[in-house]
């Protein structure tokens, strides 16, 4: 009986916690407690506020950089300053056996005129060019010339010859023909524009112009007038002799004609006054003014409610359509 009670004594202490073991284990088990997994972990920097920044430069201290002024702002910002230079130059032709004159003028505006003091007809181009330097902006002048070419006998081509340009340059070249006043004088004139405007003042003999960009005036001349307009206005005032305009997005207006009138495709305003022969207007887009014609008045494809027709001594014919 005895030893049965001594064992089972004996198996109860064993499965007691913390019974059994030895006061050495106890005691590594206390003095080793489970560690924090923040306490190890990598540390971050508080941040840096702005009471912890210390200025570069005291308060009260003289900085010994000098402002930037307005004025010293705009040059900065203003663009590479250009050279000017002023040119001209001029050639002449003998009438002599002249029958037609081509005339290339190039980009810029073009001026016809006649001249009592002058027995030949003058070509002068007054050239300003503009480059990144004076040696430039002269190269550039320089280039600008004049050639006549002889292309058939009594035919005569003028071509304006002028530089090629890079970058900021500019080179503008106004030309003026001098006539003289010769009322025998009588060729033709072909004037071949790509860009500017055109005057003709007291041109004798057929003349016509295409021109693909400028405005165009020709006045109190003598022959036939065929013009072939782009984008520009067209004006033609004191005509004796027959007038057609084609092609044109801008006003265009006519008076003081000694001969029959044509006029084709034409934006913008459309004025006709004071015609001594007949009228023919095709495809006007904005309507006419129709004034003092002494003659035949046909008109295709406008709407009559935008036309104002007064003076007409022949007939007022609408037709839809072209001719």
């Amino acid at each position: 009986m005895y030893p049965k009670i001594c064992l089972l004594m004996l198996i109860a202490i064993t499965l007691v916690p913390g019974c059994g073991t030895s006061p050495r284990a106890r005691s590594e088990k206390v003095n080793n407690p489970v560690q924090d997994p923040l306490k190890n972990s990598p540390q971050v920097e508080p941040p840096i506020v702005a009471g912890d920044i210390i200025p570069a430069i005291p308060d009260g201290a003289q900085s010994d950089t000098a402002p930037v002024t307005a004025d010293v702002q705009a040059v900065n910002l203003a663009p590479i300053a250009l050279s000017e230079k002023d040119s001209m130059t001029s050639v002449s032709l003998d009438t002599t056996n002249l029958e037609t004159l081509v005339l290339m003028c190039g980009s810029g505006p073009l001026l016809i005129e006649r001249d009592s003091n002058t027995q030949t007809i003058s070509f002068t181009a007054e050239v300003v060019s503009k480059a990144s330097g004076l040696d430039r902006a002269r190269e550039l002048a320089s280039a600008v010339s004049i050639a006549i070419d002889d292309t058939a006998k009594g035919r005569y081509r003028v071509r304006l010859i002028e530089p090629q340009l890079v970058d900021l340059e500019t080179c503008d070249v106004k030309m003026t023909v001098t006539l003289p006043v010769d009322e025998n004088l009588d060729f033709d004139l072909d004037i071949q524009d790509s860009d500017g405007s055109i005057v003709v003042d007291g041109f004798r003999g057929n003349l016509s112009i295409t021109s693909i960009k400028g405005s165009i005036q020709v006045l109190q001349s003598h022959g036939k007038v065929d013009i072939s307009s782009g984008d520009g206005t067209c004006e033609v005032v004191g005509l004796e002799g027959s007038l057609k305009i084609r092609d044109g997005n801008k006003d265009c207006h006519v008076s003081e004609i000694t001969g029959d009138v044509e006029i084709w495709g034409r934006e913008g305003s459309l004025e006709v006054r004071y015609i001594t022969g007949n009228v023919f207007l095709i495809d006007g887009r904005d309507g006419a003014v129709i004034q003092s014609i002494e003659g035949d008045v046909t008109l295709y494809g406008f709407d009559p409610s935008q036309c104002n027709v007064e003076g007409v001594s022949g007939s007022v014919i609408y037709k839809t359509g072209a001719p």
